[in-house]
């Protein structure tokens, strides 16, 4: 169940005539600062195609006021070509669902999920099966209790080069620029006191590094993202950290708990050839006798046992 919640030359081309335009402050260019934050995400974005990812995954809770508790770590591999993607997790620490290992996968129509505990019977693992939920951003999102991020679009959680994703405030954003050159933006709106606040720092060619979605009087964000990026040696900029810090509230708005989740590649292979096999049902190693659950939309839910090739 689901918790709360072209070409590789086009993108060359675009990131080189950003870098270009970035030689000098840009007002010197009479670029408006938003343009060049919408370039660089476009440029990052539309180059990278595909890729192989190494590292941890990792998810910390605390109690307002209190220390930050590590509830989940897992190593990672993380693999996409176009919109889908395959991503595998070996648990070191569970503590919130006990879980060994999950294997996800997105075949570009459905995300299939498989979870491995010694606590699942009779065969150890179980799998489910949905549409990914449509929130209006091409993001397609696995299970937010295992892994809350579509790893072929990772900026894309936050920022999409025209808007921010779940920016509830309206408004254009303005930016200034800082004396260091980084682009700073910020929302002048205010709706339900909400506020909106993004870096974009020269130093990762103007990709957005960090955005805070706050309500004025509050002595923190409800919603922080932190991003890191490398650039590889053709040019192409891409994500290695992206963290994401909320806050969970009762109905009365009172905060009872923090969450923050992270992903950090220690190896990244941009535009990487990738196995199609790694993005189908048999992807997901799951053992004879797995029951799947299918959700899909306007449908009852189908229950049917996995059975293993060559296994009578």
């Amino acid at each position: 169940m689901r918790m709360q919640r072209g070409a590789h030359r086009s993108g060359l081309i675009l990131f080189l005539s950003l870098a270009v335009a970035l030689s000098a402050p840009w007002c010197t260019h009479g670029a408006e600062p938003s343009e060049i934050v919408g370039a660089a995400y476009r440029a990052s974005s539309q180059g990278l195609k595909s890729g192989i990812g190494k590292g941890r995954y990792r998810r910390y809770q605390a109690t307002p006021g209190g220390d930050w508790e590590l509830r989940v770590d897992a190593e990672v591999s993380t693999y996409f070509d176009g919109n889908k993607y395959h991503i595998d997790l070996t648990f070191v620490r569970d503590s919130l669902r006990h879980n060994t290992a999950a294997h996800i996968v997105y075949d570009g129509r459905l995300v299939m999920m498989t979870w491995f505990s010694p606590n699942i019977r009779p065969v150890g693992a179980h799998t489910i099966v949905e549409v990914p939920n449509d929130y209006g951003d091409m993001l397609r999102r696995p299970d937010d209790g295992t892994f809350p991020w579509d790893v072929a679009q990772l900026s894309g959680h936050v920022w999409n080069g025209e808007r921010l994703i779940g920016d509830v405030a309206a408004g254009k954003l303005m930016f200034t620029e800082t004396p260091a050159g980084d682009l700073v933006g910020t929302n002048p709106i205010v709706i339900n006191r909400s506020r909106t606040r993004i870096e974009c720092p020269r130093r990762f060619a103007f990709n957005i590094a960090k955005a805070e979605f706050s309500v004025m009087g509050e002595d923190r964000p409800r919603t922080e993202y932190l991003l890191q990026w490398k650039q590889e040696p053709g040019g192409l900029w891409y994500v290695t950290v992206v963290q994401k810090t909320s806050e969970f509230r009762t109905p009365a708005d009172k905060v009872f708990r923090l969450d923050r989740k992270v992903l950090m590649y220690s190896r990244f292979e941009p535009n990487a050839k990738v196995d199609q096999g790694l993005f189908t049902e048999e992807s997901l190693q799951m053992p004879d006798g797995c029951r799947i659950m299918e959700n899909r939309r306007g449908e009852a839910t189908r229950v049917r046992i996995y059975r293993k090739p060559g296994v009578q």
